[in-house]
């Protein structure tokens, strides 16, 4: 299973999160998505003085890049900056009212000056999501075999089940940001509330988004199977290192009683569920 994070696991900019990720002894990734959820002057300038890093970071670690949540005029920008050393492109849909120029975004980002690069449509919730590949269709970009990434918790807020989404996207799975969500304490909008709309890296409504996989957990799994056939990157979402750790270690004791249970079918495994 390839394993990335975000680049932000600790404090501080893209080139000292690269700089710690690449300095631990431990270090069960080998990608990283670059976060860049706005490009204005400031986000740019700052980018731009640490592409060198960035680049250099790039020789031991594969990277994509986390778009903006809106796009706007200066995205095909950020992806030019960008696109010599990240193939992998994640998009928010945009949210209603709010969609501005997203189909037109993504047909000038499939064209031959972007040849090579991949785009995938985030799921951030239901309706922005049908949202996004309607528009896609309405403006002439087939939409039936774009590429898709599954966001784990964003499922798991609206009640749905990843493995369920996963084996309806098949082949249009390009990438997973894969997390767990858990409860607020003492949650004052009901023990059951699972409010449809986009997660932040906060509460949302009753439940807390990003948060580290559980061992036991029916929902992971379902996925576990699909996660260790998938030839794409499955991203830990977590921001922070600690629990990036946690979690991946959780991976990989499943990864080993897979193993186990497919060189003996009949060993008993009663007891002995990954912590």
């Amino acid at each position: 299973m390839k394993l990335a994070c975000p680049s932000w696991v600790i404090p501080g900019s893209w080139g000292e999160n690269l700089d710690f990720i690449l300095s631990q002894v431990e270090r069960p990734v080998n990608g990283v998505e670059l976060l860049v959820f706005d490009f204005d002057a400031k986000t740019r300038a700052a980018l731009a003085a640490e592409l060198p890093t960035i680049a250099r970071a790039a020789s031991q670690l594969e990277l994509s890049v986390h778009l903006p949540s809106r796009v706007g005029p200066g995205t095909l920008e950020l992806v030019d900056m960008t696109k010599d050393f990240a193939k992998v492109f994640v998009v928010h849909p945009p949210k209603r009212g709010d969609e501005g120029d997203f189909a037109g975004f993504l047909r000038a980002a499939a064209g031959d000056a972007l040849r090579g690069q991949l785009f995938a449509i985030e799921y951030t919730n239901e309706g922005d999501f049908a949202r996004g590949f309607g528009l896609l269709d309405e403006s002439g970009i087939p939409s039936s075999n774009f590429p898709i990434c599954m966001d784990t918790g964003h499922l798991l807020i609206e009640g749905r089940d990843p493995a369920d989404f996963a084996r309806w996207a098949g082949e249009r799975l390009a990438r997973v940001h894969l997390h767990d969500i858990a409860r607020k304490a003492a949650p004052s909008g009901g023990a059951d509330s699972f409010p449809v709309r986009p997660a932040t890296a906060g509460f949302v409504g009753t439940m807390r988004d990003h948060s580290p996989l559980k061992g036991g957990s029916a929902w992971l799994e379902r996925l576990f199977p699909i996660l260790e056939a998938f030839a794409g990157t499955v991203e830990l979402e977590l921001f922070d290192w600690e629990a990036v750790l946690a979690s991946a270690r959780l991976l990989s004791s499943m990864e080993t009683m897979s193993a186990e249970q497919a060189a003996d079918p009949k060993r008993v495994t009663e007891g002995r569920k990954p912590r």
